[in-house]
């Protein structure tokens, strides 16, 4: 609650939690979440998948990556996928 809380009295500010804690997300409503909070439901194993149970989920592969960060010196650049919730799943190489 006090990290929703944050997020709206900083509506200019993106805001990215990543977070394993499944059955937390499974007590909340995607709908609540601030326009400006996306929180990633991560995968517990590598090449493991993060579930169906949220909208938006991150997970760690050996076999390919859509995180450009590790070919641009560990930057995001211009990459917002993390925080872009037309993303619903964002791929880490295993490192």
């Amino acid at each position: 609650k006090r990290i929703l809380e944050v997020c709206k009295q900083t509506p200019s500010t993106k805001h990215w939690l990543p977070t394993r804690e499944s059955k937390l997300l499974a007590l909340m409503d995607p709908a609540i979440i601030p326009p400006n909070l996306i929180i990633r439901l991560s995968a517990t194993k590598v090449d493991g998948a993060a579930g169906k149970s949220w909208p938006w989920t991150s997970t760690v592969s050996t076999e390919g990556k859509t995180c450009p960060a590790p070919d641009q010196g560990g930057k995001c650049q211009s990459c917002r996928q993390c925080w872009d919730r037309s993303v619903k799943n964002v791929q880490y190489a295993k490192h």
